[in-house]
């Protein structure tokens, strides 16, 4: 009987071995939304206290995400992932009247790139509950600003970036859609985007493919 148990102990430690190593890399493409906070009336407030007379802003609600990812899964339990991601452009349009009576206008486009690497925890395979994954981890962005503001028949470009990190969390499900073919849905809080107070909770569809 102790020859039995020894075997059977054996056999399993060799069949979660192996399958661990299969299929054990793989790399995939997201797609995903983050709403932006409105600070429209903020910023026309702004305008108005530095420039006088009167202003209008508005701006878009939110920004697309696409992103690339590869990842390794080391046992049921646990996976390691990085990924590089860029956000649409964020579109802000300003028009005013200064206290002195000068017209102006002011457009801004806005951008977020950047990287991350997480680590994926999920249940056993034996509790049926194994397609569901929490994710935590870092990643470093870089915010860049493009401008144009004219008034008074003269205008003036620019741009300016910031960078830094922070520390992300997520949750999400991946349900195999065909062998070696999966798809997730999830969500993922990105704290302190380049550095900054900034922050996004980011929902995303996904598809990736096992090797």
């Amino acid at each position: 009987m102790k020859k039995l148990l020894i075997a059977s102990l054996l056999a399993a430690i060799s069949t979660g071995t192996l399958a661990a190593e299969n299929n054990a890399f793989y790399l995939g493409a997201e797609a995903g939304y983050t709403r932006i906070e409105d600070t429209t009336q903020e910023n026309a407030n702004t305008l108005v206290r530095i420039l006088g007379g009167s202003a209008t802003v508005t701006s878009d609600t939110g920004m697309a995400v696409g992103k690339i990812f590869a990842g390794y899964q080391f046992t049921e339990n646990l996976s390691a992932e990085i990924g590089a991601y860029r956000t649409s452009d964020f579109d802000e349009r300003a028009s005013g009247v200064t206290g002195d009576g000068d017209a102006y206008t002011v457009t801004a486009k806005t951008d977020v790139y950047g990287y991350e690497g997480s680590f994926l925890i999920r249940p056993n395979i034996s509790t049926g509950l194994n397609g569901l994954f929490g994710r935590f981890g870092g990643h470093w962005d870089k915010i860049e600003s493009n401008f144009t503001a004219s008034a008074a028949g003269a205008s003036a470009n620019g741009n300016q970036w910031i960078s830094g990190s922070g520390f992300l969390v997520g949750a999400g499900y991946d349900a195999e859609i065909s062998k070696g073919v999966n798809a997730r849905a999830g969500w993922t809080y990105y704290d302190n985007v380049a550095g900054t107070e900034a922050y996004a909770n980011v929902g995303s569809v996904a598809v990736f493919v096992k090797f």
